[in-house]
């Protein structure tokens, strides 16, 4: 099945060069490992994304190169996130959470965003909001994760701690689901 050719290769039409496994913006000196490397194939990947159809089948510069290096994800979310494409089951680790579904939402990668959309969250809140506060972007999808986790955590030193460290639009994002009595207390 498709999980054969993901982890033999067989057919594959193209090379994706992750990034290290830090969480990337796309800003950061590339360097390349043989596990940075994945071979896939271009209709597995146009299959589940729209975004991904585009690229290949479109009119860019690079739609028909041999090799491709995504701009945004560790290559950590991405091996975790082809894997899922290509049918395997593995569990999704709390720490990937937050950049997968950046990496769905990103890709327009709908039924991947919907499942962990619907992931029990309750007993990794603290570090689901944790990843919040550090993602790479705050598309709208992260809402729907902060709504559900925030007012779980607000009462976490680490959380606090976390989001001393954050980007404006991060904090703001935590800010917003905060339980108060009232919005002036918000402030």
């Amino acid at each position: 099945g498709l999980r054969s050719l993901l982890d033999e290769g067989v057919l594959a039409d193209l090379t994706l060069f992750l990034r290290g496994n830090e969480s990337s913006t796309g800003d950061e000196e590339v360097t390349h490992s043989a596990k940075d490397e994945v071979r896939a194939h271009r209709a597995v990947l146009a299959g589940v994304s729209d975004v991904l159809r585009a690229k290949f089948a479109g009119t860019f510069s690079d739609a028909g190169g041999s090799t491709w290096e995504p701009e945004v994800g560790s290559a950590e979310a991405w091996h975790w996130t082809l894997r899922w494409i290509y049918g395997h089951e593995d569990a999704l680790p709390p720490s990937l959470l937050v950049e997968v579904l950046l990496l769905a939402d990103h890709f327009q990668i709908e039924s991947l965003s919907a499942g962990i959309l619907a992931y029990p969250m309750d007993d990794i809140a603290e570090e689901v909001v944790c990843h919040l506060l550090q993602a790479w972007a705050c598309p709208e999808v992260l809402g729907a994760l902060a709504r559900r986790c925030v007012p779980l955590v607000v009462h976490s030193t680490d959380v606090w701690n976390a989001m001393w460290d954050s980007r404006p639009q991060n904090v703001a994002l935590f800010a917003r689901f905060v339980p108060v009595l009232c919005e002036m207390d918000r402030l």
